[in-house]
């Protein structure tokens, strides 16, 4: 075909347009499908993955040497201040790194403020999103293992009181039966005694029994008040072997139902800040110097151990006092469980 003159200039020139426009076309449906990749939410982390697993290259953001760190948030460069006691509980949950990298990302994503949509600003919200989602989870894991231990505890508080309400009314019953007793045999034998005393004046053969009666009148209420005192201690029963919450502390056993999450454990097997032993020695320490359980060097401290805490079985060892003591140290337990909490709380304000 035989195109005018000019025309053939023309349609070369218009060719070439059109194949750059392809090219333009392509180049763009590639950087869109990059930049739906990028943007889309990725698979949260669970819970025990480590924050330096992120799908993110490690060249997006720059990020201080491994070692620097905890150095960092320790020289209070971090812009979360923390507790000792805040602090201390994020080194436990593995939280100081994920802390210095929140700040890290975040000072990212303020100097990419010029240019938010840019390959480098998208990558560090992304890793931002991820981070949060790792820090989030561990401490909202952490803060329902404390809650599990808590209701644990108060279950078994619960239990011990319905316990000792019952020996404690089965105890009043046979105090008051024992004072009514005491009562009335009082009365009854100072009568008798009266009525000797008036009748040796007739008859001397009365004296002898009146000085008698007179000794069992003064003596059978005594003893019956005795007896009632004894009875103040309530009954003794069975002990069945059910261990409770003190038995994983006391390091005695602990079953399916009685345990202390993986936080939780480690947080009383710390030193306090302040402190030189852990919150599991120092709980102890205070039991045996309230005399709930016997010095760590005795020959009985192990079996006074085993019966507070419920790991063995034995006739006639379930007494209100035994349930005072194991009442009183999950009240300690728990004080010190819970103290946790403002920790976690401490800690929450990183996700903002």
């Amino acid at each position: 075909m035989v195109w005018p003159k000019g025309c053939s200039r023309r349609v070369n020139q218009l060719m070439k347009r059109l194949e750059k426009a392809a090219k333009a076309k392509i180049l763009l449906a590639a950087f869109l499908s990059n930049l739906s990749g990028i943007c889309l939410v990725q698979p949260a982390l669970s819970i025990d993955e480590s924050p330096s697993d992120s799908t993110v290259p490690d060249s997006a953001i720059d990020r201080p040497a491994p070692g620097t760190k905890l150095a960092m948030l320790s020289s209070g460069t971090s812009t979360l201040i923390l507790t000792p006691e805040a602090r201390e509980l994020a080194s436990e949950l593995d939280l100081l790194d994920l802390l210095n990298r929140l700040d890290q990302i975040k000072t990212s994503i303020k100097n990419c403020q010029t240019a938010p949509n840019s390959m480098a600003g998208l990558l560090a919200r992304q890793e931002l999103l991820e981070a949060r989602q790792t820090y989030q989870k561990r401490v909202l894991r952490a803060s329902l293992e404390v809650d599990y231990v808590l209701a644990a505890i108060g279950g078994e508080q619960h239990s011990f009181e319905l316990m000792s309400t019952s020996l404690q009314n089965s105890r009043d019953s046979a105090v008051l039966l024992t004072n009514i007793a005491a009562e009335v045999s009082n009365g009854a034998l100072w009568v008798i005694s009266c009525s000797y005393t008036l009748a040796s004046r007739t008859n001397p053969k009365f004296d002898f029994g009146d000085g008698v009666n007179g000794i069992i009148a003064g003596a059978a209420p005594s003893l019956l008040g005795l007896y009632a005192l004894y009875q103040l201690k309530g009954k003794a029963r069975d002990l069945p072997r059910h261990p409770n919450m003190l038995a994983p502390l006391l390091g005695t056993g602990k079953d399916a139902e009685n345990y202390f999450p993986k936080s939780v454990l480690a947080y009383l097997d710390a030193t306090a800040p302040g402190q030189t032993d852990s919150r599991r020695q120092v709980l102890i320490k205070s039991w045996i110097k309230d005399k709930k359980l016997q010095k760590a060097d005795s020959k009985k401290y192990e079996h006074s151990a085993e019966i507070i805490s419920g790991s063995i079985s034995q006739r006639k060892a379930l007494t209100l006092s035994l349930l005072d003591k194991q009442m009183t140290m999950l009240s300690d337990l728990r004080a010190v469980v819970f103290s946790m909490k403002k920790g976690l709380l401490e800690l929450m304000p990183a996700l903002d």
